[in-house]
């Protein structure tokens, strides 16, 4: 469930800790009310459509159903077991379910309020399998603490999927060449405008200067005060943002790095980790963009930052 605009927290750019995910959300033009639409056309089998993403979700997780989905108790499957639950699946008249990738999944989940009992009830804190391999004995989960790997073998929940991501072009990433120091990428799949270097590193090709650290405040002011390729409207991103520009069929490294030669390891995300939303208090979620592990640790650790802007 996304946060919605009432939620924002109403403050200047140059307040301390301006440019938090409560500042800008990831989705503030609709409301919980508009974005999710439930559908109980086939009796005790509900669905939930994503009016922004167009996917259909399986409204109850496997092993329950009713309208409500408190009938039979939730099922934990192996991640093969998982992949065929969904392809065999008929639930409310269609057949075309799939287990969702980490991108599905991720599109879903609220990082302030994981729990959205009144779109998907009976979920619980539940850890999901998504449908991406790591290697050949593991594969890639998402729960409560983030995204990572574990052993196929282990039972996680499920839910099922359905109108898979539309693919994009064949060149996603495309360079803005209207400044010769400043590398700026636009990601044709959604639309976000990226610095094309880590904090540190700037010219063409990011060859000048050295890739740093910083924490989350420090991070959230330079990225609100930066200018950049001529533009000044650029921010922290938010964990969403940030994971879109991973791809785990790319191993060992899952970033284009043709596209951000400077990528290394773990960056900040503007998205608290806390229910609280108060700055400067607990973890902050961040991205490995190398490894694809979404992960949150305290704000005062410093960690590599690339900033974002909505194009164009």
């Amino acid at each position: 469930m996304p946060p919605t605009a009432s939620f924002r927290i109403a403050r200047s750019r140059a307040s301390p800790c301006y440019g938090q995910d409560a500042q800008y959300g990831w989705d503030v033009s609709h409301t919980v009310a508009n974005r999710y639409t439930s559908s109980t056309a086939t009796p005790t089998e509900p669905l939930v459509t994503d009016n922004v993403t167009g996917l259909v979700w399986q409204g109850c997780l496997a092993g329950r159903s009713g309208n409500d989905c408190t009938t039979g108790t939730t099922s934990t499957l192996a991640w093969q077991a998982a992949r065929d639950y969904c392809a065999d699946l008929v639930w409310g008249s269609a057949s075309d379910w799939h287990l969702p990738d980490e991108h599905e999944l991720l599109s879903v989940i609220d990082f302030g309020n994981p729990a959205d009992t009144a779109t998907f009830p009976a979920t619980g804190s539940a850890t999901f399998w998504t449908s991406s391999a790591y290697s050949v004995n593991w594969a890639f989960q998402l729960g409560p603490n983030g995204l990572a790997t574990n052993d196929k073998s282990t039972a996680r929940a499920v839910r099922c999927v359905r109108h898979g991501q539309v693919a994009g072009s064949a060149d996603r990433f495309v360079r803005d060449m209207s400044s010769s120091l400043d590398r700026v990428i636009t990601d044709t799949w959604t639309g976000l405008v990226w610095q094309g270097c880590s904090l540190g590193t700037g010219g063409s090709n990011c060859s000048i200067g050295t890739i740093g650290v910083r924490n989350w405040s420090f991070a959230l002011a330079y990225c609100e005060g930066l200018v950049w390729g001529s533009h000044a409207d650029w921010r922290l991103p938010n964990v969403k943002e940030l994971f879109s520009l991973v791809d785990t069929r790319r191993q060992p490294q899952t970033i284009d790095g043709s596209a951000f030669p400077s990528i290394a390891g773990t960056y900040l995300t503007s998205t608290t980790a806390t229910y609280s939303m108060q700055e400067d208090i607990g973890d902050a979620w961040n991205v490995d963009l190398e490894t694809s592990f979404v992960t949150h640790q305290l704000k005062s650790e410093a960690l590599h930052v690339m900033c974002v802007r909505t194009g164009p």
